[in-house]
């Protein structure tokens, strides 16, 4: 079963792009200057800043061993990664064991509003 989360990524008229271990900036789809991050290392600690920029906004991307397209988000700076709470379409940050709440799919689509494609990330719950 997939569910949405949402987070999207801006990123233009790209027709290719690596994600395995490769490190983005997660800007808010609805307010377009904020990124996702993460202020300290904790579940709850997580959010959107229109500030400056600096390392606890930066998301590497780390492909699952086995479950191809599957990828966990991990934050650069604290090292936890996002997670879906409970299946709440509430996202969190974790630093323990990994899970599959941790998993989540990139697919591209094409925005509503929007003329630019967008790198929506879907919850995997496989």
């Amino acid at each position: 079963m997939i569910r949405v989360v949402l987070l999207a990524v801006l990123v233009g008229q790209v027709t290719s792009l690596v994600l395995d271990h490769n490190s983005f900036f997660l800007y808010n789809k609805q307010y377009h200057k904020a990124r996702l991050t993460q202020f300290r290392a904790s579940d709850y600690w997580i959010g959107t800043y229109e500030g400056g920029l600096s390392i606890d906004q930066i998301w590497k991307f780390d492909p699952h061993p086995t479950k191809r397209g599957c990828y966990y988000i991990v934050n650069e700076k604290h090292g936890w990664r996002l997670a879906d709470l409970r299946g709440s379409r509430t996202v969190i940050v974790f630093g323990g064991n990994h899970y599959d709440d941790q998993l989540f799919k990139v697919v591209f689509s094409r925005g509503r509003l929007l003329q630019d494609r967008q790198l929506h990330l879907d919850k995997t719950i496989s």
